[in-house]
């Protein structure tokens, strides 16, 4: 299947990598997580944007930001939703 941008699908297995590249963070995102291609390159592969966890707040104060990663995949490891 060729994907375009803003396409939502489904991560088939877990990816693990380097992540936030100024925090020296590793991403975990699980399989069957849900996200959007943001990019596609001519080869078929593509970026997905994945928001694994959701801002936490008390109150007013933020107590974790989220976090959010985007993985260069190919359309073998991912389905459309």
């Amino acid at each position: 299947m060729a994907y375009r941008e803003f396409d939502t699908v489904r991560l088939k297995a877990a990816q693990e990598g380097p992540g936030n590249y100024s925090l020296g963070e590793v991403h975990a995102v699980p399989a069957g997580a849900v996200g959007t291609v943001v990019s596609v390159f001519g080869d078929g592969a593509v970026e997905v944007e994945f928001s694994v966890r959701a801002p936490e707040f008390d109150g007013d104060r933020l107590v974790h930001p989220g976090s959010s990663h985007i993985i260069t995949l190919t359309p073998a490891q991912i389905a459309p939703v």
